[in-house]
């Protein structure tokens, strides 16, 4: 068993043994998927969980896995089934629901999943998409910035986090008026509550544009690869370890290179990163 990140895998040959209807995938192409096991077969419905020494309960859950052809590797170790993390995160809603708030301590879960289980707990007291807090302008500071020009502004935040962590400044959702737009910036925010930051804001129109004090300029959170595995949940801080596996710690400006990609990454560790952008 292994793990498929954002999708369940069946292998064709245990797929067989199920006895469930296989459908067909259309108007989806697939490439690179299950560790290069192409063409997928199809899709179906099955109801996948574990044990509850494992993960902390017996329930299963359904999910949508796509049937790829047996791995090159399937005589040697052949892999059954590739859980996806919404998996995980389903026993750990249930465990919680079963257990309470202090069900690491009532409920027997393995390490493995108790780690896991951390993480999620660590994710769930961020605001949407991490949020730690929003960037605004002084009270008695405004903001001009002429047609076709970009301006650098301080901004004064109160934040959640207690130690020192890296965070990726970013657009607000809706207080900035249009076209304004933050460029993106990852910063290290010190672990007191209330600090002053730097953003940098262009505005790409024809009409002069000017923001009031007070204003909300940028928002703050802690992107998925920015944090911590191992979070301390129960206190509710968010540790800002930037090292990856192998005790490489990153810069500013390593992570400003991730920032600026048109697309989210999933759940893929520091060493892929890295090497992708042949840091």
């Amino acid at each position: 068993m292994g793990s498929g990140s954002q999708v369940t895998l069946l292998a064709e040959s245990f797929f067989q043994t199920l006895k469930r209807e296989l459908h067909p995938l259309t108007d989806l192409i697939v490439r690179h998927g299950g560790g290069g096991s192409l063409p997928y077969q199809g899709w179906t419905n099955i109801n996948l969980g574990f044990s509850a020494q494992f993960s902390g309960t017996n329930e299963a859950f359904e999910t949508v896995a796509l049937v790829v052809p047996d791995g090159r590797d399937s005589d040697r170790c052949p892999l059954i089934v590739g859980t996806n993390t919404g998996i995980f995160k389903q026993c750990h809603a249930e465990c919680k629901r079963v257990g309470g708030e202090r069900y690491l301590s009532s409920l027997a879960i393995s390490a493995k999943c108790r780690a896991a289980y951390m993480r999620l707990d660590a994710v769930d007291k961020l605001g949407p998409n991490g949020q730690v807090g929003f960037a605004r302008l002084r009270r008695n500071d405004k903001l001009f910035i002429p047609a076709g020009a970009t301006k650098e502004a301080t901004v004064v935040m109160h934040h959640r986090c207690t130690v020192d962590q890296l965070v990726l400044i970013d657009m607000p959702d809706r207080s900035l008026p249009s076209p304004l737009y933050v460029h993106f910036h990852v910063r290290t925010l010190p672990g007191a509550t209330f600090c002053k930051v730097k953003v940098t804001v262009t505005n790409p129109g024809h009409e002069d544009i000017t923001l009031r004090p007070g204003s909300i300029v940028a928002e703050v959170g802690v992107p998925e690869w920015c944090r911590d595995p191992v979070s301390d949940s129960l206190s509710g801080s968010l540790k800002g370890s930037a090292e990856g596996k192998q005790g490489t710690t990153w810069t500013e400006s390593e992570f400003n290179l991730f920032a600026q990609l048109p697309f989210k990454w999933g759940p893929i560790g520091p060493e892929w990163k890295r090497s992708c952008y042949g840091l």
